[in-house]
């Protein structure tokens, strides 16, 4: 009789175990290490923003980040997104803040479902009407 094992059974044996962290000075000495920020936190103090950039054929396109001019400068790189590569040079039409990351991500979702003519119209109108609108 042969044993077989499962898909998942072979690629559980075959991981590399997690490496420990590192022990520090807060271990060795039985006191407990101060509570670390939580990722929620660490995002509360963050601006995020929507952005809408031109491209060289006319087109927009619309991201998402946290640090507005270090996007930019990997769009004009090449190392941005796929849609941006070879459509240069681009132009920052556009942003907004937004906030927290999931506000930010609802105002992308809306603004890509918006028409071209509605784009238009959100980028150069003042305000985030748009937005308010699209709810």
């Amino acid at each position: 009789m042969s044993l077989s094992l499962s898909r998942k059974q072979v690629r559980a044996s075959s991981r590399k175990p997690r490496p420990s962290p590192p022990a520090g000075d807060d271990a060795d000495s039985g006191r407990d290490a101060p509570a670390a920020a939580s990722p929620v936190a660490a995002e509360a103090t963050v601006t995020w923003w929507l952005y809408v950039l031109r491209c060289a054929d006319r087109s927009l396109y619309c991201g998402i980040t946290n640090n507005l001019e270090r996007r930019l400068a990997r769009h004009n790189a090449g190392t941005g997104a796929r849609y941006t590569r070879g459509r240069g040079p681009l132009v920052l039409e556009r942003s907004w803040t937004a906030g927290t990351k999931t506000e930010a991500l609802k105002m992308e979702f809306r603004f890509k479902k918006l028409r071209k003519a509605r784009k238009e119209q959100a980028v150069q109108a003042e305000g985030r009407d748009w937005a308010v609108e699209t709810k």
